[in-house]
């Protein structure tokens, strides 16, 4: 059988002569429809709409490629236990150092970072922080009084924290306690708007912001990335995601598989201890 046009098929097809030939007719127009270039009246786009050849293209960073975007929202998600906080303050101790993470070739320099966390207190993390080697005076957290304070990402007390002590990674445990007391955190109508501010300040701050995630109980046959908690919202906002999972041939480790990656090509998976 030889190759066939359109026009070819549609015959094929033994439809209604009448019918075959409307198709044909509109076929033939848009086949024989000039090329028109486009233009953009800039006088009349008000400051509105402009052509991409006015805008300035945005090349990602990482901060540990390609898993950490920086100036991005970052997704860590995972059942109980599978080291989601753990790896996430591991790669603070080296933010504060400015040390390579595993084999990244990101250069960074010696930056402060900021965990805010309400699943376990901080003298805990504070110790896991140490045994990872990081630096101490780098590394900023809310006091307890202050957490109670704070209701969601959109706290206008952690943007000036981040500010004032130029954050380069914040890390947010649990994504459910800072996603607003008011917000149902599967409705994208009510979800969106915070995700996008939160992108924002994000930008705003060249800060990688990574928000630690549950999953929902695993159901036969359902990808990993359809068990994170919330709204579709929440991986529409991550520019990259990761879970972490405990390995099923040793429980002292766990593994971090790259689900999600819109900046770059999705990284190999990882076993940590």
């Amino acid at each position: 059988m030889g190759y066939k046009t359109a026009a070819d098929r549609i015959k094929d097809a033994q439809l209604d002569p009448v019918i075959i030939q409307k198709a044909l007719e509109v076929a033939e127009t848009f086949k024989l429809q000039p090329t028109v270039q486009p233009t953009v009246n800039k006088d009349v786009s008000n400051g509105i709409l402009c052509p991409i050849t006015d805008m300035l293209e945005e090349k990602a960073s990482f901060l540990f490629y390609p898993y950490i975007v920086r100036g991005k929202i970052n997704i860590f998600a995972g059942d109980p236990d599978a080291g989601k906080t753990s790896l996430a303050i591991a790669i603070a101790a080296k933010v504060t150092k400015g040390e390579p993470i595993l084999s990244s070739e990101c250069e960074i320099e010696p930056s402060n970072v900021l965990i805010i966390c309400t699943e376990d207190d901080n003298s805990f993390l504070a110790g896991r922080f140490r045994e990872s080697g990081g630096d101490k005076s780098r590394c900023f957290m809310l006091s307890d009084k202050q957490l109670e304070s704070i209701d969601s990402f959109e706290d206008e007390i952690i943007e000036k924290y981040i500010s004032a002590n130029h954050i380069r990674y914040v890390v947010f445990d649990p994504m459910q306690r800072f996603i607003g007391e008011k917000t149902d955190m599967y409705r994208s109508n009510q979800t969106h708007p915070i995700l996008s501010r939160l992108a924002a300040m994000a930008s705003r701050h060249d800060c990688a912001i990574v928000i630690i995630s549950h999953m929902s109980k695993g159901v036969q046959g359902a990808q990993l990335i359809h068990r994170i908690l919330g709204s579709i919202d929440l991986l529409g906002a991550s520019r990259s995601t990761i879970a972490c999972v405990k390995d099923p041939d040793d429980d002292t480790r766990s593994i971090v598989l790259h689900i999600k990656s819109n900046c770059a090509p999705k990284g190999k998976s990882i076993v940590y201890h």
